[in-house]
């Protein structure tokens, strides 16, 4: 249903695909960078699960520097932060689940910060 609407809104012409900082267009399963044509305004479109939503999250919450802080991070303490998967997996394979924004940080290790205050 999501799909259609989308086609749908670039067929008469309320958006269209943009270009990525390398010049490409991104219209997959998961990321679709978009333009809405009429102010210029970029809309990206992302999906995800259930069982990724808070990882999904925290990341689309940004900011860029946040990101590679909790992915640094991550790997410092002998762990993997996956955007796209459930949490965070330690080297040895085993995941833990994301149950909120707070528990990414701390499964990270970063101490938490609200969205608004994330570089």
């Amino acid at each position: 249903m999501t799909e259609d609407i989308i086609n749908e809104m670039m067929e008469d012409g309320t958006i269209a695909k943009r270009l990525s900082s390398n010049r490409r267009t991104t219209y997959g399963p998961l990321n679709k960078l978009m333009v809405h044509r009429s102010t210029g305004m970029a809309v990206d479109l992302f999906a995800t699960t259930e069982a990724s939503w808070w990882n999904a999250l925290t990341c689309r919450t940004g900011g860029a520097e946040t990101n590679k802080r909790l992915a640094q991070s991550a790997i410092a303490n002998g762990k993997r932060w996956h955007v796209y998967g459930e949490g965070v997996t330690n080297f040895d394979g085993r995941v833990t689940r994301a149950e909120s924004e707070e528990h990414v940080f701390q499964l990270c290790g970063v101490p938490y910060q609200p969205p608004e205050l994330r570089p």
